[in-house]
């Protein structure tokens, strides 16, 4: 912020000369005549008296007042002075400028600042408060669809997990609740379709559910296969309830069943290995 400040002063300063050289060059346009024509014509009329002096044996301080005189020019004009008293115009007028400035930058600029950080923070704790207070409705109306759904009012409970669903996209076992209820109703396009979100937003449980799918409703155990595996990679302790789980695709390839398991056992103890390796 120091830098910042320092540039901008300078940037302030130099405005300041500008603007009043402008203004002068405006207002006052002998400044440069003076400089180029004036002070050349002056010097000859000079020349010319002090010549017409020494002719005519005048004093030549006479004369040189009485040329001043006809060019109408002060007789105490010093364009130095004069561009010396405009650079000390224009650094007094900055200094003014600097001085402003600065008394800003003391007295308000940090309280500015205080005030923008305060709103952004006050925005920010708002939008906090408001997704938290979303997250608790939604888990409220979670709570009430599965009270509905172990009541059997299954078409209150999916309209209350909607509402969660709606609220919070990312509430845990949301969709499998809903694709439960989907599925009691025979609605199965829009049970498997909960499945699949499920697999998105909540993945074990939804590789575990589209298992069970397409074993028992669908019959198809080569995808049913599909997702077990996946199942297994996400959650590995799975396999342990597995027999119980997935009797069917087991009866259906027992071998390929007996592959799986072993498996993701296999990789279950590699993992353990490693930590225990990474404790000692």
């Amino acid at each position: 912020m120091k830098k910042s400040f320092i540039f901008q002063t300078l940037a302030i300063n130099f405005g300041f000369t500008i603007l009043i050289f402008v203004i002068l060059n405006i207002w006052f346009p002998q400044t440069t005549a003076i400089l180029q024509s004036n002070i050349l014509n002056q010097n000859v009329a000079f020349s010319r008296a002090i010549e017409t002096s020494t002719i005519n044996n005048i004093p030549n301080h006479t004369v040189i007042e009485e040329v001043k005189e006809q060019e109408s020019l002060p007789a105490n004009w010093d364009p130095v002075a004069f561009l010396l008293g405009v650079c000390g115009l224009a650094a007094t007028l900055a200094g003014i400028g600097f001085a402003v400035y600065g008394f800003y930058n003391t007295n308000f600029a940090e309280k500015i600042i205080e005030e923008k950080l305060a709103f952004k923070f006050d925005a920010k704790m708002e939008i906090f408060e408001e997704k938290n207070a979303k997250i608790m409705k939604a888990t409220s109306y979670l709570t009430l669809g599965m009270i509905q759904f172990h009541n059997k009012k299954f078409d209150y409970a999916i309209d209350n997990f909607k509402n969660a669903l709606r609220l919070d996209p990312n509430i845990k076992g949301g969709y499998i609740l809903l694709g439960l209820s989907y599925q009691i109703k025979k609605d199965d396009e829009k049970s498997l379709k909960c499945f699949y979100k499920a697999l998105e937003h909540d993945s074990e449980s939804g590789a575990f559910h589209l298992a069970k799918y397409y074993m028992n409703i669908k019959k198809d155990f080569d995808t049913a296969f599909i997702y077990l595996e996946k199942y297994f990679k996400l959650l590995p302790v799975g396999c342990l309830e597995a027999e119980t789980n997935f009797s069917e695709l087991k009866q259906a390839n027992p071998k390929l069943f007996d592959k799986l398991i072993e498996q993701t056992k296999h990789a279950a103890q590699e993992e353990q290995t490693k930590y225990d390796q990474l404790l000692q």
